[in-house]
């Protein structure tokens, strides 16, 4: 099951954007039933 996002990260930088994309894979990759992934700080 995947979650929408409650707020887009599309008002981040582009760098960031593609920062957090990349996490997103490899914890997606590396763990089993992700369910949401939680963002905290600048990123939230």
């Amino acid at each position: 099951m995947i979650v929408i996002m409650k707020r887009s990260i599309k008002r981040l930088p582009k760098r960031t954007q593609e920062e957090l994309a990349v996490l997103q894979e490899l914890i997606l990759q590396y763990l089993v039933n992700v369910r949401m992934i939680i963002l905290y700080g600048s990123y939230a």
